[in-house]
């Protein structure tokens, strides 16, 4: 975890900020998750849940073969754990106020271009097996004024 290293602002301590920093990494694993899932079955791994898988009435070899990407089981299953991701980012916000003024801009940044790729698995009908989400370059340079925004705006704690 990256948090001691960037430190935290005054009147907070680690401790304070690390289950909002835990939100943000499980977050940002799940959306790494959601984004190569047709990359890692065909590398033989598979780091969907099991349980929501059979939720989603679909079984691992399903989802490996990549057979089911139109199935709206298969939606389902994406959009649950989008939704799970999204969750887990909304929590991980409160945290912001608590990091040193320096480490917000690349914690939002990191939080909101990865984050936008949970939009991109929906934009692509959750095709993550033939379909790479990504952000732009021009997506992500256009994030940054409103970012750094909110970064600075962040009052200190009183």
């Amino acid at each position: 975890m990256t948090l001691p290293v960037m430190g935290v602002a005054p009147g907070y301590s680690v401790e304070d900020a690390t289950p909002a920093g835990v939100d943000l990494g499980i977050a940002l694993q799940l959306t790494n998750i959601l984004r190569d899932v047709g990359e890692d079955a065909r590398r033989g791994r598979l780091y969907l849940p099991l349980d929501a898988i059979a939720a989603a009435g679909l079984t691992p070899e399903q989802v490996m073969s990549g057979e089911f990407v139109c199935d709206p089981r298969y939606a389902a299953l994406m959009e649950g754990q989008i939704q799970r991701a999204e969750e887990h980012f909304q929590r991980a916000q409160c945290g912001v106020p608590m990091l040193a003024p320096a480490a917000r801009l690349p914690v939002l940044a990191a939080a909101e271009i990865y984050g936008a790729l949970l939009s991109k698995v929906r934009e692509n009908r959750y095709d993550n097996y033939t379909v790479r989400a990504y952000t732009t370059t021009r997506e992500k340079l256009s994030a940054l004024p409103g970012l750094a925004w909110r970064a600075w705006r962040t009052p200190p704690r009183t």
